[in-house]
């Protein structure tokens, strides 16, 4: 039983990372209002408009990542009680 949660909990974060992924390529291919940012700058090729657009989504997709993280590096999978009333069991 514990082997099969663990599983899960595996394919949970993995279907967490991937998500995060394909939703900043969307992002990429389908935001107009972040092209329209881009073309107040003076970027000549289209080329250029779409890596400095890869960039910010790519840098924004590391900003999450950090986030996540952190998270779980500052908050415990297993609450203190719960690890003292399991050490009593």
């Amino acid at each position: 039983m514990r082997f099969l949660l663990v599983k899960l909990i595996f394919l949970l974060k993995f279907i967490a990372f991937a998500s995060l992924i394909v939703n900043g390529l969307f992002v990429f291919i389908t935001s107009h209002q972040l092209h329209s940012l881009l073309s107040r700058f003076d970027l000549t090729e289209n080329f250029q408009e779409d890596l400095v657009q890869l960039i910010i989504i790519a840098i924004a997709e590391h900003v999450v990542f950090g986030l996540k993280f952190a998270i779980n590096v500052l908050i415990p999978d297993t609450p203190q009680w719960v690890k003292i009333n399991l050490v009593d069991i």
